[in-house]
């Protein structure tokens, strides 16, 4: 028998910062502020099955305190991963899929200035047909094609 058990009759370590969570007062990630830190926000679809027909970040580009706007283009492979299929990208790639699927990320110096670099990004959407998934496997369509 092992007579190495870690964690059966012996008292269990309480959680370091409980008294913070329940005052209040603990600190989270969202809590945090670096000197130079940047601030993103996302451009989101507002239509859940569209092909993306235009994306113009580059008025966000004049705002100030807007430092970049990444899209699908400025990734290797526009962002695709997955496995074992890569079908997911980080933006969106050609279309979108859903409500909130996130076309582009605008980084600034202030949250107010990634707001204002989001609503000024201008983007196109075309609204695709939707399929049932079992007629479209019938009609030997693929879930994820328009």
């Amino acid at each position: 028998m092992n007579n190495r058990l870690n964690y059966i009759g012996k008292e269990h370590q309480k959680a370091v910062d409980s008294f913070e969570k329940v005052m209040g007062t603990a600190r989270y990630v969202g809590d945090l502020v670096f000197p130079g830190m940047l601030h993103a926000k996302l451009l989101t679809s507002p239509i859940p099955h569209a092909i993306i027909t235009r994306l113009d970040t580059s008025p966000a580009l004049e705002i100030p305190g807007v430092k970049a706007v990444l899209t699908s283009e400025d990734f290797v492979d526009h962002g695709a991963w997955g496995w074992p299929v890569r079908d997911i990208n980080v933006l969106a790639y050609q279309k979108v899929r859903y409500v909130g699927d996130p076309i582009a990320v605008v980084a600034a110096e202030t949250p107010q200035a990634a707001e204002a670099g989001v609503r000024r990004s201008c983007s196109s959407l075309s609204p695709c047909r939707l399929f049932p998934i079992w007629p479209a496997r019938s009609m030997g369509r693929s879930a994820h094609s328009a």
